[in-house]
């Protein structure tokens, strides 16, 4: 029985120490996963250990791909890469994309090449804006220009995109109020807009489309790819916004196609072509 009961004492001793060690271990290992997030929130890494730069370049890959149907295997292609699956590594962090090759996608897909290696700014190419309309003419006809955008949304916001090339598009970084709410600097953009318009010069290459607000909020802050505009409808505002004295027989229905902003931002033009 003394023998049972020594062997009995050891087996319980063996057990507390066996519990010990595996209460030891998770508590070092608790420890080294908070010492990991630790790292990783001050070293700002990713919790999945892929870089911030491979992430970034997820997210643009997927915006294209969501926005223009442009899938993966034909950027591959468009980058010079041997096969898609070469690709495939550089977004699923297998392998890191070089500075050369961040820079040709940037250069490619009309990226902003800071956001793509730094995330600093908006993701794709925003140009710096003017406070004027007419300010850009001069600028435009310097371009080898394939079309220009002249955009508005629903209540008068008004911008202007160009594109170059196939996925070469310069968003022109201000856009205008071409409603009521404006004071006399606002006015005078309204004339400034319509003197834009009027440029001979620019005159073959217009093309008008409407957006909700917050499509058109998104492509001027750089969020969205503006190639997506090939497939949106198109509209004549831009001409129809000329005729500010309604000669025209289509100006009855203005207000309906364009809204009552449209007509409020005519009115305003009329004032200020009379004075």
């Amino acid at each position: 029985m003394e023998i049972i009961k020594s062997l009995l004492d050891l087996l319980s001793k063996a057990i507390t120490v066996i519990k010990f060690f595996r209460k030891s271990k998770k508590e070092s290992e608790s420890d080294s996963l908070e010492d990991k997030e630790q790292a990783r929130h001050d070293n700002n890494t990713p919790i999945n250990n892929l870089s911030s730069t491979t992430l970034r370049l997820q997210q643009v890959v997927g915006l294209i791909s969501e926005h223009t149907k442009y899938p993966p295997n034909k950027m591959a292609r468009k980058l010079g890469l041997t096969s898609e699956r070469a690709f495939r590594e550089l977004l699923d962090g297998t392998e890191e994309a070089s500075f050369e090759l961040l820079e040709s996608f940037a250069l490619k897909f009309g990226v902003n090449e800071n956001w793509l290696i730094s995330g600093e700014g908006a993701i794709f190419t925003i140009e710096k804006g003017k406070s004027s309309a007419e300010e850009y003419i001069d600028i435009i006809e310097g371009y080898d220009i394939k079309l220009m955008y002249l955009i508005r949304d629903k209540f008068g916001r008004t911008g202007i995109i160009l594109k170059l090339d196939e996925w070469d598009f310069k968003i022109l970084g201000k856009y205008y109020h071409l409603n009521s709410k404006v004071g006399v600097t606002g006015q005078n953009q309204i004339k400034s807009f319509y003197n834009f318009l009027n440029s001979t010069s620019l005159e073959s290459t217009k093309i008008g489309i409407q957006l909700d607000e917050k499509l058109f909020e998104r492509l001027f802050s750089g969020y969205i790819p503006p190639k997506i505009l090939e497939k949106r409808s198109q509209s004549n505002w831009y001409d129809d916004f000329l005729d500010y004295d309604h000669k025209c027989p289509i100006a009855k229905d203005y207000g309906h196609l364009y809204g009552s902003e449209f007509l409020e931002s005519q009115e305003i033009l009329k004032y200020k072509m009379a004075h």
